[in-house]
């Protein structure tokens, strides 16, 4: 057995470095092989200003040569390889970075870094978000869809506007049926489902207590299928013991 480096994080901070990298940690996670295992996934993360932000790269398996650099929105996610060259990711949707766009974001960073005057803006946000347009408030809090990236390009599309949220995905093996989970909502239960995305219907099919919410011992569904797809494998804490379930097509 040998062991070799064949990424430097140095490498990747100097790929189109922006000065903030100087002041902030910066860390690479999230490995994921593609389903031949000729290529991987990986993120390159950093805090900043309270939050951390995401780049997200793809790279040969074995030499980390051929190495490409998705667009720089700042957030990347919940990842699945749904094929060879389709990387499927939640993610927000690419920008043209528009004159408006740059002064909302030099905008909120100066509000988040004034606290006394985050708290009365944030207040004032939520109260009036009702009466302002989805265009509008997509730029001030954008959400995250799930997009299909096509490896080693820029070009995506969304999977579905109908599916919400940033769960662990993972696709049946007809491709037709993504299996998703929650984050705890406010009555501390994370929920599993199924989403059928030729009918662009979710089917809501567990419900489990979360003991440990925003915490490093938390216990998040991460929802995946067995090799055959007639099992369904979670992690779980709802007995406050995190263990690991599977539930079969009788359970689900």
């Amino acid at each position: 057995e040998q062991v070799s480096r064949i990424v430097k994080i140095t490498d990747i901070i100097a790929h189109e470095k922006i000065s903030e990298f100087e002041t902030c940690n910066n860390w690479l996670e999230h490995i994921m092989y593609n389903p031949s295992g000729k290529r991987f996934m990986f993120f390159h993360r950093w805090h900043n200003d309270g939050v951390d932000h995401t780049r997200l790269f793809t790279a040969d398996g074995r030499t980390c040569n051929d190495m490409f650099s998705f667009p720089d929105v700042r957030f990347y996610s919940h990842a699945y390889w749904k094929s060879e060259k389709e990387l499927a990711i939640w993610s927000l949707i690419p920008d043209q970075d528009s004159r408006l766009t740059q002064m909302l974001r030099h905008l909120i960073k100066w509000i988040k870094i004034n606290d006394m005057f985050s708290q009365v803006v944030r207040r004032l946000y939520r109260s009036s978000k009702p009466l302002i347009s989805e265009k509008i408030t997509n730029r001030i809090t954008p959400s995250s869809n799930l997009l299909i990236y096509h490896d080693e390009t820029c070009q995506y599309h969304v999977v579905s506007h109908v599916l919400q949220g940033n769960g662990h995905i993972s696709w049946s093996n007809n491709q037709n049926i993504i299996l998703n989970d929650s984050y705890q909502d406010n009555e501390a239960k994370r929920w599993l489902m199924l989403f059928d995305c030729s009918q662009e219907k979710n089917c809501f099919i567990g419900c489990f207590d979360s003991m440990y919410n925003d915490c490093g011992f938390r216990a998040d569904l991460h929802p995946r299928y067995s090799m055959n797809g007639k099992y369904v494998v979670i992690d779980s804490a709802h007995m406050k013991n995190r263990k690991i379930l599977i539930l079969g097509q009788r359970s689900i």
